[in-house]
């Protein structure tokens, strides 16, 4: 009896093993381990998992339709996606790691790699670095550095929509946080539509949160249907984005039928209401472009810095800093720039448009002489109302412009604008007077009547513009302040069409104090330098200072050679880019007084500046010695001198090394003080070895230094 028992125990134990989802031996819920190849593509449906490391994959991967799982990365990377030929069918091509998605979740997950392809056929396509397209999933703290590339042709190619993202291609009842795209996204011509952005191309009735674009997005040649390029997304549909950036450039160029839509946080927004972007900001340059192409149709180009068109949304707490501009080659077609919006389409309804406590300072050109109608405004380029349109409400808005906002050619109510004689946030060289802060003021003062009392614009902790007044009885409430971001990345301006990032910039608790030449406007942006040799130098971090800003540059592209020897004229470079780019251009006075140094180096006007004011001295005989390895005592003499030269006192310090005997008398005073402020330290048996070569790591450790006790 006791053995038929058993039998049959055993029995039901496997008939139960067998069936689908029941395991008598492990929980059903519990996440599986994910470390390679072979594992990532044997995920199934309603599975869960976790990356145990980085995975490689190859040109064999083929991308997963999955439904209901859950995916934790745990911070991994999956490298290596190569897609030159996307799956599905029959009318629909998908690409990205996961071609589609439904009722899932993806978190803690970077993928690398590339997806480059033309359609062959009239098909539509999805395509994103984490998923093609996405159903009620839910995908966080994933950060896409796929580069994605998709040509179509779209005159003979027709009945073809192409949504392209960073993250997901097409995004349905979904949601995004903190995520993050660094690819770069280039896709032409869809002749039923073009939609690309850095989070999604397409996104509806979706939620995004936290999110940054860092790769520039560039959509062209939409045919029939409009193209729609933007940082967050390229077209939005009844989605709130909040507290989302855009650090990179968009555009969009479209064609024959299609409008082109530009914006830093979407292309195109259509939405009841909502609070449809709120408390972003974009600090990439905007561009949208309607090109004929001899089609002889007459269509639109609109660029925002928020939103490139807006249709029944609202934009509320949110900031442009990049430039705006909308042209076109057709004579007769419309074109329209808005530091907030290219255009917003006033209301129907019960739903009004809406702007709110927005804040440009990017200008806005229609960019285009041309018969059609052109438009450019400081909060949006143009706002049509009547017919079936309601006014739209656009109030306590800020924009550096002659004007706000046209509607019907009227200036919209509560809605502001103010000059700055030279650029925004830009302090003397006294770092004493902030023009946008005085600039706000004399708005005040103009505009505020008898018996109101404003306390008026004041810094907050990060050094931007806040308002406040004294509450005295009836004393009408100012406008709010603008909402403005933090300054993300490195203070620069423009030469042309030249970033010049500036050398004397550092954060001090949350607030980038810098030096700017006068009269110029600072932008800012990040400018990250790769090398392949300065992983395992004690110096890293202020090798990267010290590049990022372009002071010191690489021996190549990719190659920085740490522990090799400073030149002198190496150190004249370096001060002389630091000075130019926070004051100015170099006066490297007439004709060149060494005989050895080339009238046709690279380095001659760093030199002839240096030596002309007596910062790094010849040797004699009218020599430089421009090649000789320079010493640390030298280093010391160098930056004090460029001290004294920007009129800093050096104080009178005594060095306390072990090995102050062998530092040269003309070198005393220079270590002592390079000592006591911390620029320049020993070595670490407490010896400052005057004598010894500086390195290229030890140099830009001292410049890092050099500029922090500068600015500080």
């Amino acid at each position: 009896m006791k053995k038929r028992t058993l039998c049959i125990f055993l029995s039901l134990v496997l008939v139960l093993g067998m069936l689908p989802g029941i395991s008598m031996f492990a929980a059903a819920s519990d996440p599986q381990p994910i470390s390679n190849q072979t594992e990532l593509a044997g995920m199934v449906d309603e599975g869960k998992y976790y990356l145990t490391q980085d995975i490689t994959i190859d040109e064999t991967w083929l991308p997963l339709y999955l439904d209901n799982i859950y995916l934790d990365g745990a911070g991994y990377t999956i490298s290596g996606l190569q897609i030159t030929e996307p799956g599905g069918g029959p009318i629909r091509l998908i690409a990205g790691l996961f071609a589609a998605l439904y009722d899932s979740t993806i978190e803690n997950l970077t993928v690398d790699g590339s997806i480059e392809f033309s359609t062959p056929v009239s098909m539509n396509v999805d395509c994103g670095g984490i998923a093609g397209y996405a159903s009620n999933s839910d995908i966080s703290s994933c950060i896409n550095k796929v580069n994605i590339d998709i040509s179509h042709d779209a005159e003979t190619l027709t009945s073809s929509e192409l949504l392209v993202g960073g993250i997901v291609g097409d995004a349905r009842n979904s949601s995004f946080s903190d995520c993050e795209n660094s690819g770069s996204i280039k896709v032409c011509g869809g002749s039923f539509g073009t939609n690309c952005g850095g989070i999604a191309g397409h996104i509806f009735n979706s939620v995004v949160t936290g999110c940054i674009n860092k790769g520039s997005v560039e959509a062209q040649l939409g045919y029939e249907e409009p193209t729609r390029a933007g940082g967050i997304a390229g077209y939005s549909q009844l989605t709130h984005i909040d507290s989302c950036r855009n650090n990179a450039d968009v555009s969009a160029q479209s064609s024959f039928l299609g409008n082109a839509y530009a914006g830093g946080i979407a292309g195109e927004l259509l939405g009841e209401d909502n609070d449809t972007i709120i408390n972003c900001s974009n600090y990439g340059d905007i561009y949208a472009e309607f090109d004929d192409d001899e089609s002889g149709n007459s269509s639109s180009a609109f660029a925002g810095g928020l939103a490139g068109y807006a249709n029944y949304d609202s934009v509320f707490n949110s900031y442009n800093r990049g430039t705006v501009t909308a042209e076109t080659t057709y004579s007769v077609a419309l074109t329209s720039a808005g530091g907030i919006a290219g255009r917003i389409v006033g209301g129907h309804d019960s739903y009004i448009s809406r702007i709110n406590n927005a804040y440009s300072s990017g200008a806005a050109h229609s960019g285009t002489e041309n018969e059609g109608s052109n438009y450019e405004g400081g909060i949006a380029g143009s706002a049509p109302y009547g017919f079936d349109w309601g006014q739209p409400d656009v109030s306590y808005s800020y924009a550096l412009k002659d004007s706000c906002q046209y509607l019907g050619g009227e200036a919209v109510d509560n809605c502001y604008f103010f000059q700055l004689d030279g650029g925004e946030y830009r302090y003397d060289s006294d770092g004493g007077s902030n023009l946008l802060l005085d600039s706000l003021n004399e708005w005040v003062t103009d505009n505020s009547e008898e018996g109101e009392h404003y306390e008026g614009w004041v810094l907050d902790q990060f050094g931007l513009p806040i308002f406040e007044r004294e509450s005295d009885g009836d004393t009408p409430t100012p406008p709010p302040p603008p909402f403005i971001p933090p300054q993300i990345g490195l203070p620069y301006y423009l030469n042309g069409d030249e970033k010049v990032f500036i050398g004397f910039a550092a954060d001090s608790g949350g607030v980038m104090n810098y030096i700017a030449p006068v009269g110029k406007s600072i932008l800012f942006a990040e400018n990250p330098k790769e090398f392949t040799d300065i992983g395992a130098s004690w110096a890293k971090s202020s090798i990267d200072f010290v590049t990022e800003r372009e002071i010191f540059v690489g021996i190549s592209e990719n190659i920085f050679s740490p522990e090799t020897g400073m030149t002198r004229a190496m150190f004249a470079a370096v001060l002389g880019r630091l000075y130019e780019r926070s004051y100015g251009a170099l006066d490297s006075g007439d004709g060149n007084d060494f005989i050895d140094v080339d009238n046709g180096s690279w380095y001659i006007q760093y030199i002839n500046w240096a030596a002309k004011n007596r910062i790094i001295e010849g040797v004699g005989a009218n020599k430089f010695e421009p090649e000789r390895m320079a010493t640390r005592a030298e280093m010391a003499v160098m930056l004090s001198r460029f001290t004294q030269f920007l009129k800093l006192d050096i104080g009178i310090a005594l060095p306390a090394f072990d090995d102050n005997d062998s530092i040269p008398d003309w070198a005393w005073n220079a270590v002592g003080f390079m000592q006591e402020s911390g620029i320049i330290v020993g070595r670490p048996d407490n010896n400052f070895a005057p004598n010894e070569t500086a390195s290229r790591e030890e140099t830009a450790a001292a410049l890092e230094r050099f500029v922090r006790w500068v600015v500080k």
